[in-house]
């Protein structure tokens, strides 16, 4: 049989001081909840901040890095010789690229100069490198190149 509230003395009572509780502990659930997203909210500033800076300092370094290897190798070609610390394999590449840059240079002497009546040539000196022209004292300096092309046909 099941008894009223009439007959449980005090239960009214009891369900009130409940359901009193249970409102305190929802409001201070919402306020946690609050807080906490408005802590999340500043956290993901902070975040979007601090990758902002990340990505600054990434760029500076990448800067930095390029400036110096550009100074290297500006003093490299300066100086005739190769930046401290490279390796063997990068000075034997740096040496086919100048190997292949002499050619180019040849090349155009023979397009430039040679065929068409020492176009950047004044005196014995180039006027498109402001240095000694290759050919002077070495009239078989485009033999290598006179030979890749008959080479080529």
């Amino acid at each position: 049989m099941v008894k009223s509230s009439h007959e449980v003395p005090g239960i009214v009572s009891e369900h009130h001081a409940l359901m009193v509780e249970y409102g305190r502990a929802q409001v201070r659930c919402s306020q946690l909840l609050t807080s906490q997203a408005g802590q999340i909210t500043r956290l993901e500033a902070q975040l979007v901040q601090l990758e902002d800076q990340l990505m600054q300092l990434r760029i500076a370094v990448l800067l930095r890095d390029t400036a110096h290897e550009w100074d290297s190798a500006r003093r490299a070609r300066h100086l005739g010789s190769y930046p401290a610390g490279r390796r063997k394999d990068e000075a034997q590449s740096q040496g086919n690229a100048d190997a292949a840059w002499q050619d180019a240079d040849l090349v155009i002497c023979q397009t430039g100069c040679v065929s068409q009546g020492n176009y950047w040539r004044d005196h014995d000196y180039c006027s498109r490198t402001a240095s000694q022209c290759v050919l002077v004292g070495n009239d078989h300096a485009l033999d290598g190149v006179r030979s890749s092309v008959k080479q080529q046909q």
